[in-house]
């Protein structure tokens, strides 16, 4: 009996472990890309105010790629949470696996 307690305990543990794992994973990933993502953009912005403040620049095109920035920045800001669960659902497969070969090497313990 204290195997097959000792082996439902470590398979409890290994799932939570793994579950912990990859919300950490996915966590660093949305964290790094909005980073990367909101470093170009202030990139951008800068590159732009600087075309602005000089009185000879053309506004309206300036206004234009300010525009099309803005859009990028925020289609790319609102894809980081598909991007996170992606990596969450990636890190939790091979866990996955694992688990259901051990439950199966349980029961046939059994």
């Amino acid at each position: 009996m204290a195997d097959k307690e000792n082996d439902a305990i470590r398979t409890i543990m290994l799932e939570s472990a793994n579950v912990q794992l990859a919300a950490l994973k996915a966590g660093i990933t949305f964290w790094q890309k909005w980073v990367e993502v909101a470093g170009e953009f202030s990139k951008q912005l800068t590159s732009e105010l600087d075309v602005i403040s000089r009185p000879e620049a053309p506004v309206d095109v300036s206004v234009g790629r300010l525009t099309d920035s803005s859009l990028t920045y925020l289609r790319r800001m609102t894809e980081l949470s598909t991007t996170a669960m992606t990596q969450f659902q990636k890190d939790l497969e091979p866990a996955r696996g694992r688990a259901s070969k051990r439950a199966r090497s349980t029961r046939a313990k059994e």
